[in-house]
């Protein structure tokens, strides 16, 4: 839905998705006696009397689930940045605290009837516009935010600066400040509106007035905002399940007590009675791949040789569980996340939500199993060759792989550290993006994060305006890729294409595909795979092959005959396909300036076990035709259902972007998930198919 406010000089159109609130200069230094607002010439009463209409906004722009932005200028290391000085020009520097100080001053502090809730975002700023050296644009682009509503408590230099750097309107009736010259000048740049359009888009936010057992995200944070449901319902609905007849067995490795799960769910009720004050993902069931660290939960990746119990968590994990998350445990992969299909772990081997008979796809088969089969709303799985996008496939779900080095790998066990990426497995498009925008960090001790950016990230050919048309084109049928996709697949797969085109999407024929192909040969028909040794060295090294004729292998033989190819190249070898990488690469990047996102089928077959079976290695890696060019080439994408065969076994697309294009990847699958119209998981399972 979009609105139209009344603004001057022009018209302001928003829609609830594409729009944030960005409030600026809300801390007491600027509202108070004795802080910087009081200043020569400044009328402070006017400040004061702004807070009440920033308040009402900033409550209706809740309301209407719009992305909420504070500003804070005072202190941080960032803040030293500041070019002009102003450290020594606010009372801040009187009182013996000086913007940039690392340390928090308490007049730095915001104001509290307009302080930030869970989940909302917080720029320290140097004291001028909100974007001067902040992550403020790259935070923006990531929820593919268009339109911003500024409002500022000062209409100083950072109102004006932040406006300035935002080309965007402001709500003018919440400011007051400066002499009245200045502010005649000031209010001339900007637009003037009400909070009454924000409440005409609360007012018709409706969602469901009962539980129908799903479990995406939004459909949950509105049922626990109504009280109509508790935390405590979900996880005993959610320990249920797990006990079902029909539950796959091979699904989860750690189950945490269903007491100490019930135990957090009353505990997060205490803590945040109030709705306002609760985290988007307050408690949400979520399971982790065992994959990733816990303290004091053993991690095996699917290895029992190779498991140990850290002491730490990993710094994702943290983060959700401050969030609100409830774990209710760590489910099955392939063994040291090595393969696509679900197949190779000791513990079990996981079939698709749709049937048994067929493969869940790997290396994250229970991340993705438990989502499509609504026993958890997300889960963490990882990605390094497509074992994030291959099983969400086979489940029908949506399955994230976000721009390498944009969530941090602190406690993940690594598979190939430089291709590993946090993948984020969902039930919806929306519920990946903001399970990403609260694990979206740049962690500067980890040597893969990424601290620098391409130019055009911040460009405005990063996000798309409301309804605009974008560019796509596709695995051509003639190419070599498209030769392996099955019949019925292709086919599916044409539809989508004439789906995407009524989204706005304009088919582009001219790309030269085989640069994607030939980069999807380096990972496992290439010396890149070695790799795979590097990141377990010590471990891999105390675990050789037995010598003897039916001796003990630590690993399971298809995991072991990877790890033997990845043995035979030399230093040569590498950097020779280093440089194919990097040229590839560049490619790429000239490749996309053709297009906006590319398009392909997921996956080229949906092989059952016996056919698994029957040719381990090869069914393997035709499965990553699709997949595996787009760790190589730092793409991001997500996997999104796009119908189903005759059998009712699920078809998926996948749209790909180059790096930090993830705003603008998600949004488009969010407008082919919403044309496709059917839900995700097991609850889009056609009508006359059921498991078996």
């Amino acid at each position: 839905m979009v609105l139209s406010a009344s603004t001057k000089p022009l018209a302001f159109s928003f829609g609830q998705l594409k729009t944030a609130l960005l409030l600026v200069h809300s801390r007491y230094d600027s509202v108070d006696y004795g802080g910087s607002g009081e200043v020569p010439a400044s009328d402070l009463a006017a400040i004061e009397v702004s807070v009440r209409p920033a308040v009402a906004i900033l409550q209706r722009a809740r309301e209407a689930g719009l992305t909420i932005v504070h500003t804070r200028g005072g202190y941080g290391t960032s803040s030293k940045a500041s070019p002009t000085g102003n450290q020594a020009n606010t009372s801040d520097y009187r009182q013996g605290g000086v913007i940039g100080d690392v340390e928090p001053v308490p007049i730095h502090n915001l104001v509290e009837p307009l302080g930030p809730v869970p989940g909302e975002v917080v720029i320290d700023k140097a004291g001028l516009g909100a974007f001067y050296g902040t992550e403020l644009h790259q935070i923006l682009i990531n929820r593919a935010v268009s339109h911003l509503i500024i409002v500022g408590m000062a209409k100083d230099s950072g109102s004006i600066m932040t406006l300035r750097e935002a080309n965007d309107r402001v709500v003018d009736d919440a400011t007051g400040r400066d002499p009245p010259v200045f502010n005649h000048s000031s209010s001339s740049m900007l637009a003037s509106s009400d909070a009454r359009p924000l409440e005409k888009y609360a007012s018709e936010a409706l969602g469901p007035t009962a539980w129908d057992g799903s479990l995406d995200i939004q459909t949950l944070r509105h049922l626990y905002a109504n009280a109509i449901i508790t935390p405590e319902e979900v996880v005993n609905e959610v320990y249920r399940r797990l006990k079902l007849p029909t539950a796959d067995p091979a699904v989860w490795l750690h189950v945490f007590p269903q007491g100490d799960a019930v135990q957090r769910a009353r505990q997060l009720s205490k803590a945040y009675p109030d709705p306002a004050t609760r985290h988007p993902l307050w408690g949400i069931p979520i399971s982790i791949k065992d994959i990733i660290d816990i303290a004091g939960v053993p991690t095996t990746v699917a290895c029992p040789e190779f498991a140990y119990i850290p002491e730490k968590d990993a710094l994702l994990y943290s983060t959700l569980i401050e969030a609100g998350c409830i774990v209710i445990g760590k489910v099955n992969l392939d063994q040291l996340a090595t393969g696509l299909v679900g197949m190779r772990s000791p513990y079990g081997q996981p079939g698709s939500a749709f049937s048994r008979e067929y493969i869940s796809g790997g290396s994250s088969s229970g991340s993705c199993v438990s989502v499509a089969s609504n026993q958890v709303s997300f889960s963490i799985g990882t990605d390094t060759a497509g074992s994030g996008r291959v099983p969400a496939a086979f489940n029908n779900i949506i399955g994230f792989k976000p721009t390498r080095g944009t969530i941090p790998m602190t406690g993940v066990v690594p598979a190939s550290k430089s291709l590993d990426t946090i993948a984020i497995e969902a039930l919806t498009v929306a519920d990946a993006r903001v399970v990403w925008n609260t694990l979206f960090k740049i962690d500067g001790l980890d040597p893969f994060s990424k601290v620098s950016r391409p130019p055009w990230v911040l460009s405005p050919r990063a996000i798309l305006r409301p309804g605009e048309e974008f560019k796509f084109s596709i695995a051509p049928a003639d190419s070599e890729s498209r030769e392996v996709v099955s019949t019925e697949f292709n086919d599916l797969f044409e539809q989508a294409v004439l789906l995407m085109k009524t989204i706005g999407g304009q088919l582009v024929n001219d790309i030269d595909y085989p640069i994607f192909e030939k980069a999807g040969t380096l990972l496992y028909r290439g010396s890149l795979i070695s790799e795979r040794i590097s990141g377990i060295r010590p471990w891999y090294d105390a675990h050789p092959a037995p010598v003897e004729p039916g001796g003990k292998d630590a690993l399971l033989p298809e995991t072991r005959a990877v790890y033997t190819m990845a043995e035979n190249y030399s230093a040569a070898d590498v950097w020779s396909d280093l440089y194919s990488m990097m040229t590839l690469q560049r490619l790429a990047q000239i490749e996309f300036e053709k297009m906006n996102v590319l398009v392909v089928p997921t996956v080229p077959i949906h092989p059952t076990k016996v056919q698994y079976l029957a040719d381990p290695a090869g069914v393997n890696y035709n499965l990553g035709k699709f997949a595996h060019f787009a760790n190589i080439l730092d793409l991001t994408g997500v996997s999104c259902p796009a119908g189903f065969t005759r059998d009712g076994m699920p078809f998926v697309i996948t749209i790909l972007g180059p790096s930090f294009s993830d705003g603008m990847v998600l949004e488009i699958p969010e407008r082919f998930e919403a044309a496709f119209g059917q839900p995700a998981g097991i609850n889009g399972r056609p009508s006359n198919n059921n498991v078996h």
